[in-house]
């Protein structure tokens, strides 16, 4: 069963879960923890939280960084080097 509404709603635009997740990485500029990046799929998406790793897991835009979740195109040239640091315990 689907959420159904218009979108002055407020209703999420992004089609799957990986997408909801790119959004909040994107607009974020920085990797989050797998827990955390899940939290706020979970305040936009009504799914199991197995289902937010499932999906982000088999998604090609996302790179693990350390031990949180970035986005691939983020890794290139001095942005990369951005990562790493932001990456670090």
């Amino acid at each position: 069963m689907g959420v159904y509404g218009l979108a002055e709603w407020g209703i999420a635009k992004e089609r799957t879960i990986a997408d909801t997740a790119y959004r909040i990485l994107s607009e974020g500029g920085q990797p989050l923890p797998m827990r955390e990046l899940t939290a706020r799929v979970l305040e936009y998406r009504h799914v199991k939280p197995t289902s937010v790793g499932a999906m982000v897991g088999a998604d090609k835009r996302f790179c693990r960084v350390g031990p949180k979740i970035g986005l691939c195109e983020w890794q290139s040239g001095s942005l990369n080097r951005d990562l790493k640091e932001t990456a670090a315990p």
